[in-house]
């Protein structure tokens, strides 16, 4: 993922400058959506896993990925403030389904008690 500017290399591209940065932050907004998906699925994973084992450390680690995803939302919240992208990019990089996850997680953490 974070090689894929590399690769196609848009500044170099005999474009122009108006359609090389709507390539770069469409790569950006790529970017953001790759690492949302997968904080997004470690959450899922390892609350999964804290629920079937009930273990303090699989419970814990469950705690610190949810943490994560809430430090993602942060900044995924600042990177899109006072922006007009089209509305897919909202609804691809919607914070409040963030929230939501996060607080899912640890309403089934908090319900856990550690073996």
């Amino acid at each position: 993922m974070g090689r894929l500017p590399a690769i196609l290399k848009v500044e170099q591209a005999q474009l122009p400058a108006t359609v090389k940065s709507s390539l770069k932050t469409t790569l950006d907004l790529y970017q953001l959506y790759v690492r949302g998906f997968k904080y997004c699925a470690i959450v899922c994973f390892r609350v999964r896993k804290a629920m079937k084992t009930s273990n303090a450390g699989d419970i814990q680690a469950a705690g610190k990925a949810a943490d994560d995803l809430l430090a993602f939302r942060r900044e995924l919240a600042a990177r899109l403030q006072k922006t007009s992208f089209t509305h897919h990019a909202y609804w691809l990089l919607d914070v409040k389904r963030l929230d939501l996850l996060a607080s899912d997680a640890r309403r089934q953490l908090a319900a856990l008690r550690p073996a």
